[in-house]
């Protein structure tokens, strides 16, 4: 399988945004942040669907994003983003 292009995750992350819901979005910025903070990863599925949604959680400072010594990306939760996943996770529920 080929990896996908940044274009073609946009475009899929377009498509899974438009079919959910305002509450599914704030329930995938609050596992995005979970995961992120706990030090894990997600899955592929996972990460092209979410990736409109990483990168606005990256763009209100929320995320970090950097590179391993094997040259991976990580993304690492901001105090900022504990903040926001406080207030997600009281909206919402754990």
């Amino acid at each position: 399988m080929t990896s996908k292009t940044s274009m073609e995750r946009q475009v899929k992350s377009m498509v899974w945004m438009s079919e959910h819901s305002d509450h599914d979005v704030l329930k995938a910025e609050r596992h995005i942040l979970e995961t992120y903070k706990e030090g894990g990863i997600l899955s592929n599925e996972e990460f092209e669907d979410y990736h409109q949604i990483i990168y606005s959680l990256k763009d209100s400072g929320y995320l970090r994003c950097g590179l391993t010594s094997q040259f991976q990306v990580i993304h690492n939760t901001t105090e900022a983003g504990n903040d926001y996943l406080i207030r997600l996770q009281k909206r919402l529920g754990k």
